[in-house]
């Protein structure tokens, strides 16, 4: 996700001068694509879980799930704008408690603290 400076969002409390921009979506059954990739490859899907216990359909250190949840991650090459700020980049661990505009509107708090020395 990445984020740009923007007018403050009458719907942001407090205003948050930062908007969000996903750049990629989660893994999860929740996705109908995913769910056929877990069923081609041999996995069930129950309760809205592969093999009813893990929440995400791709992950590094899930070995006994294999093959039917995948290491391969989602990679993109997206150029950045003028007007980005930062990115976020994080796990299931932080959208599953923060959503994107959250996970902004913290970030942009560190936007200016944080000294970027000269290249």
């Amino acid at each position: 996700m990445r984020a740009w400076r923007s007018l403050p969002s009458p719907v942001a409390q407090p205003p948050c001068p930062f908007s969000a921009d996903r750049l990629t979506h989660d893994h999860t059954p929740a996705l109908e694509a995913e769910r056929r990739r877990v069923a081609a490859r041999g996995g069930v899907v129950v309760r809205g879980r592969v093999a009813g216990k893990l929440a995400v359909t791709r992950s590094l250190g899930s070995r006994p799930f294999r093959p039917a949840v995948s290491a391969a991650p989602e990679v993109a090459s997206v150029g950045l704008e003028a007007g980005d700020e930062f990115v976020v980049l994080a796990s299931d661990g932080l959208w599953g408690v923060l959503g994107d505009q959250e996970a902004v509107r913290v970030g942009g708090r560190r936007v200016g603290e944080v000294q970027v020395p000269p290249p």
